[in-house]
């Protein structure tokens, strides 16, 4: 598991956000307007997936073209909107995302996400190969939303939240 060591190190060094974002989650330029204090990355591997806990001030993160050059492997991830609300943008849609909403992000492609607010979002990366075994053409959900209402993102969204409070408390379930 790869917990808060890095954020502290850049910390003391003075690095970026994208440099922080980089080193736990994937390169992408991110821009935040607060100091290292006001937000927080958590990373915990699960296996083949990886969840990620974004707590944050007004932030805004862009995948470019560039950033993509140095993927190694191919995978999706489940953005979870847990609190104030967020703008996600990939594949010609940009949906706002509010508290409880899911959207599904290829991380082979450009994308950007943006709040404008204090906001907290909870991000669970899974490798293709992995969800095509339950959804053959993910890409086509890329940057739709889908709401609190729905069933499965009640679902997916409780299950995560269980995984992450699982992780923090060091249980092995």
């Amino acid at each position: 598991m790869l917990r808060d060591v890095v954020g502290a190190v850049l910390k003391e060094r003075g690095g970026s956000w994208s440099n922080l974002f980089s080193l736990k989650v994937e390169r992408a330029e991110v821009s935040h307007p607060g100091k290292f204090g006001a937000a927080d990355i958590t990373v915990d591997d699960l296996g083949a997936a990886r969840l990620i806990r974004l707590k944050s001030d007004p932030v805004t993160i862009r995948r470019t073209e560039g950033d993509m050059e140095t993927a190694h492997e191919r995978c999706f991830t489940f953005l979870i909107q847990v609190q104030g609300t967020g703008q996600f943008q990939q594949y010609g849609y940009q949906v706002q995302l509010r508290p409880g909403d899911l959207s599904l992000c290829d991380n082979s492609a450009r994308y950007s996400y943006s709040s404008d607010e204090v906001c907290e979002l909870i991000m669970l990366r899974v490798p293709n190969a992995l969800l095509r075994e339950s959804l053959p053409s993910p890409h086509e959900c890329c940057g739709r939303r889908l709401s609190q209402g729905q069933d499965l993102v009640l679902m997916a969204g409780a299950m995560a939240r269980s995984l992450l409070d699982q992780l923090r408390a060091g249980l092995s379930e």
